[in-house]
């Protein structure tokens, strides 16, 4: 990660050190934009520093939710979702039903919201002065909560809320006041980008469009967590997910372990796609 930043750091200032080269008059230009893409719907604001580079910075929000409708809905999104979400409570694993005396032929609700909202630097080169293709080094920044899971409220007695718990490694996990398991997955809050675009943050005229296509890297595997009795992290690796909160037998394990390569496959992933549209406006 320090070797990243040195790199983005020594990147701007070397487009300084061109850009007062080729143009004393940096930062001489002023654009305004908005954007949507996969990290959602923002603005951004754009300088330019010399011929060749232009430096970008905003804001993007997206949330994904099993809670919120989209806007073209024309019922409440819990009746599109919930037979996805609910399943019989026989399915929770051996141990949760145990632990929490779950009753025999109840229902289970799953919810879910992945957050993408991050702000964002980016440094643009254009190699050539009559044209928009550009490529882009920078780095987004944001929350490192990237998905959030709650099972529940568990159907059982609420006593048990309060004074049961499940071992996980050496951790007591237990629900909160509502009866409910919370989980989520983490990412780096700060995940440098590379890629390539046309157009610019400051039109050469008054509006301009912008394409940017590339990847932001993860300098970390995802992480799952969930939470303790006394509400503090507890870190699931793959082996606590399987012996300990799924409850697997090693005839289960034998049987699923094409699953198990691919959740670890998936928390191994480094790279992540990117891709947003930009309608920007030269203020002066």
């Amino acid at each position: 990660m320090k070797k990243l930043a040195v790199i983005l750091g020594a990147l701007i200032i070397s487009a300084t050190a061109v850009a007062q080269k080729t143009d004393s008059r940096l930062f001489n230009h002023l654009g305004i934009g908005v954007t949507a893409g996969i990290d959602g719907i923002g603005g951004q604001l754009a300088v330019t520093m010399g011929n060749h580079f232009q430096l970008r910075g905003g804001y993007s929000f997206n949330e994904i939710s099993t809670s919120k409708a989209p806007f073209f809905a024309k019922k409440p999104f819990e009746e599109y979702v919930a037979p996805y979400l609910r399943f019989p409570a026989d399915r929770l694993p051996s141990n949760i039903r145990e632990s929490f005396k779950v009753p025999e032929g109840s229902t289970v609700d799953l919810a879910g919201r992945m957050k993408l909202g991050q702000f964002n630097l980016l440094l643009d080169f254009y190699p050539f002065t009559s044209g928009s293709f550009r490529i882009t080094a920078g780095t987004f920044i944001g929350g490192s909560h990237l998905i959030d899971v709650t099972a529940g409220p568990l159907p059982c007695d609420p006593a048990e809320y309060n004074n049961a718990y499940i071992k996980l490694g050496d951790s007591r996990v237990g629900t909160d006041k509502d009866g409910v398991l919370k989980f989520d997955v983490r990412r780096p809050s700060v995940k440098p980008y590379l890629g390539l675009g046309f157009g610019r943050g400051v039109p050469k005229g008054i509006v301009g469009f912008g394409f940017d296509l590339g990847v932001m890297y993860n300098t970390s595997d995802f992480k799952m967590y969930t939470y303790d009795l006394d509400g503090k992290d507890v870190l699931l690796t793959t082996d606590i997910i399987v012996h300990d909160l799924a409850a697997l037998t090693d005839e289960q394990i034998a049987d699923n372990q094409q699953y198990i390569d691919l959740l670890e496959k998936a928390l191994g992933w480094r790279w992540f796609p990117m891709m947003r549209f930009s309608l920007n406006f030269k203020l002066f």
